[in-house]
């Protein structure tokens, strides 16, 4: 009897039974913001280097109503039939310091979609498709709503089916910087891949989590 490596845990099997598909190489980042419009949003995964994609961001490199584009890639593993893949990513309602700017993201098919046209990009067998998207506002507890600017978060959620071994998948999001004005924000707007499942089989993502640093007073004046 042979013990194989699966999603979030171990499973036994019989020696020479196929693995089960899963995935693994799970990486979230933003796109590097000089290559691509902040107006329709864009950008690749590439090779993953700095070049394409980036941990953190800078308020300074953007303006109020702009669009912010991150990047989920993940590869399909084992020997098995093509598998869905259910994801939640958050997006903050609030800096994490002084209030006045939010990220609000879009599940239209244009800001949310499989990113084809990337380098690496590689599906297999079962064509990959993203379906069930969702954005609920929701607060960071039970016991706190949300409000714009003040507190709480932005969940979308998604499925993407049709995934085989050996494919290199990208997803595409992007979210609309709004601000209040006038004020002063301060702090961070995260962006975390929250979770990613198989069924009833978690993903393991480790901790990934993009920061905005809000910087500078670009909320003083509406833009004109």
């Amino acid at each position: 009897m042979a013990v194989i490596a699966t999603i979030g845990g171990f499973a036994t099997t019989h020696a020479g039974q196929p693995a089960a598909t899963g995935v693994d190489s799970v990486d979230f980042a933003a796109s590097h913001h000089p290559t691509y419009s902040h107006w329709t949003g864009g950008g690749f995964y590439g090779d993953g280097s700095n070049g394409y994609v980036r941990e953190e961001l800078e308020s300074t490199d953007f303006a109020c109503g702009e669009l912010v584009s991150y990047i989920l890639k993940f590869e399909g593993t084992g020997e098995g039939s093509a598998v869905t893949t259910s994801w939640e990513v958050d997006f903050d309602y609030s800096t994490t310091g002084q209030d006045g700017v939010a990220l609000v993201p879009s599940i239209r098919s244009s800001h949310l979609l499989l990113n084809t046209g990337d380098s690496q990009y590689t599906d297999n067998g079962a064509t990959a498709q993203l379906s069930g998207a969702a954005a609920t506002v929701m607060g960071e507890s039970p016991s706190k709503d949300p409000v714009k600017f003040e507190s709480g978060i932005t969940r979308v959620s998604f499925d993407v089916s049709g995934v085989d071994p050996g494919d290199f998948l990208v997803v595409r999001l992007d979210a609309r910087i709004e601000c209040m004005f006038p004020s002063s924000p301060t702090g961070n707007l995260l962006v975390k891949a929250n979770s990613g499942s198989v069924g009833s089989r978690s993903i393991n993502l480790g901790e990934q989590t993009v920061p905005l640093k809000v910087r500078g007073n670009f909320t003083e004046q509406p833009p004109s």
